[in-house]
């Protein structure tokens, strides 16, 4: 005995049709589990300081750390981000609360300009001079021809709740 399924139309209220998402993700290769984008080193990073009333977040390791704050006391849509290579190499970029959920893996945004990044090294998400991430490994800022220096992290659930627990509802 066989089912007979309802053939489907363009009015058809069984099967009704659903939006085209467009999904630019593509898997990057791959060394030892990491992209190859990715220093191994950001599997010793760890939230080492968090303040949520002082809307004040510090990821760090030995030798790198990133410190994320409120621009203007969250009166504004606006992330101040400090990172650190030892004491060779430090510098400041700006994220929107969308583009650090992203950034951390909080949304499935793949990001606005990042579109050719992901085509090219493979990613979830990026944005062009901010970050790249695949899966709980992420680059910020995003390595690129001007900018060779960057912090690579691993996302554990212990930063993202840290993360989420920062930023606006």
């Amino acid at each position: 005995m066989s089912t007979v399924l309802p053939q489907q139309s363009e009015n058809s209220s069984v099967f009704p049709k659903q939006p085209e998402m467009k999904v630019f993700l593509k898997k990057p290769e791959t060394r030892l589990g990491m992209p190859l984008w990715y220093h191994h080193n950001g599997t010793k990073m760890h939230l080492a300081e968090f303040d949520k009333g002082r809307h004040h977040l510090v990821i760090a390791s030995d030798e790198s750390s990133i410190k994320i704050t409120s621009r203007n006391n969250n009166k504004k849509d606006e992330w101040k981000l400090e990172w650190r290579i030892g004491n060779r190499y430090s510098d400041i970029i700006f994220f929107t609360s969308s583009q650090l959920r992203a950034a951390f893996g909080l949304s499935n945004d793949p990001g606005k300009t990042g579109k050719q990044i992901i085509k090219e090294f493979g990613a979830d998400s990026a944005e062009e001079n901010m970050y790249i991430r695949y899966g709980d490994f992420v680059n910020i800022p995003r390595a690129n021809g001007v900018n060779a220096c960057y912090v690579s992290i691993y996302i554990d659930d212990e930063m993202k709740s840290a993360i989420q627990k920062l930023l606006p509802s």
